[in-house]
């Protein structure tokens, strides 16, 4: 499996918009284990939120590798200034995700501060077939 990515910081005019859509797949695209719209909604509060989307695709590793290493290779340096992330991770229903699969993605929350606060969501989505689509936005709550 290969990866494609998407990596973006929000701020400015276009805030809004992002934050609904990012409130919407996080809270509608969670269906197994679903992240509660009460868990989200201080995205609307903070100054900033840094996006990152991960689609697994065929390639040289299994889906969980690619995306593992993807994740690695453009974690943001300043992690340990964010003290929430929500993460969510979608497969089909024919492809779900194993066990080891989900002991790999354990280590994404390295460099996260002990007190963060971190919210899983687990949903499917068939379109995705044997790929695997990942999420995680990194913010930090306004004082």
């Amino acid at each position: 499996m290969g990866i494609f990515s998407e990596i973006s910081r929000i701020e400015g005019a276009e805030f809004k918009a992002e934050v609904d859509e990012i409130v919407w797949l996080l809270t509608h695209g969670s269906n197994l284990v679903p992240i509660k719209s009460e868990d989200v909604m201080y995205l609307y509060d903070v100054s900033f939120i840094e996006k990152r989307r991960f689609t697994s695709f065929m390639g040289g590793y299994t889906r969980m590798d690619s995306i593992v290493q993807e994740i690695n290779r453009c974690d943001p340096n300043d992690k340990d200034t964010f003290d929430h992330a929500l993460i969510l991770i979608q497969t089909s229903k024919k492809q779900p995700l194993t066990m080891s699969e989900l002991q790999m993605l354990n280590d994404i929350t390295k460099g996260l501060p002990p007190e963060a606060v971190i919210h899983w969501g687990i949903g499917t989505n068939e379109y995705l077939k044997d790929r695997v689509f990942m999420m995680i936005v990194y913010s930090k709550k306004q004082l």
